[in-house]
């Protein structure tokens, strides 16, 4: 595990049963009734609830692009994944960051920090542009790039080739020794 990471699932044991809060791991919601507050599950058992709290979890999508699967190409969820990309910063001069996301600058600051060369580059006009003002987005870009970072928007991924190697769709090639998605 990773030096500092004490516990990843949250909560110990003992937490579950002293907030009497009852687990049923390997089960699937399917049917909720708010109205009464009843779960069905995928065996069939009916729950009650008092208070409900939908967790529904996500996972890391990669573009859908060929080759994002090639050695030295990172998503990062994952404590396992967490691991990889640390272990891949500490060996790396250079770092690709697909996205302009909050884990993608997260990522961006420690490879900065790591005196890394570090280049963002997404497919957006600015950064955040699906949630935040172009001026919010501009002032983020510029931040970063008064750190050290090159910030390239309206950058979309064709594929990557081994190396890696990113192409995108201009004709600009793009190597790095890291690539995060």
């Amino acid at each position: 595990t990773m030096d500092g990471v004490d516990d990843a699932s949250s909560k110990y044991e003992s937490f579950y049963e002293e907030n009497k809060v009852e687990r049923m791991l390997g089960r699937s919601a399917t049917g909720l009734e708010p109205q009464t507050k009843t779960i069905t599950l995928d065996n069939g058992q009916t729950v009650n609830y008092e208070k409900l709290l939908l967790a529904t979890g996500a996972r890391a999508k990669a573009p859908d692009i060929p080759g994002t699967d090639k050695a030295g190409v990172f998503t990062l969820r994952t404590i396992d994944d967490a691991e990889a990309l640390r272990d891949a910063l500490n060996k790396a001069k250079t770092c690709l960051i697909v996205g302009t996301g909050f884990i993608a600058f997260e990522v961006a600051s420690v490879s900065l920090m790591k005196g890394i060369e570090t280049r963002i580059i997404s497919q957006d006009r600015w950064p955040w542009e699906k949630f935040a003002s172009e001026g919010t987005g501009h002032f983020v870009a510029e931040a970063f790039r008064n750190a050290g970072a090159t910030v390239s928007m309206n950058t979309e991924i064709e594929s990557i080739d081994d190396g890696p190697v990113v192409n995108a769709v201009d004709g600009r090639q793009f190597r790095f020794d890291v690539v995060v998605l």
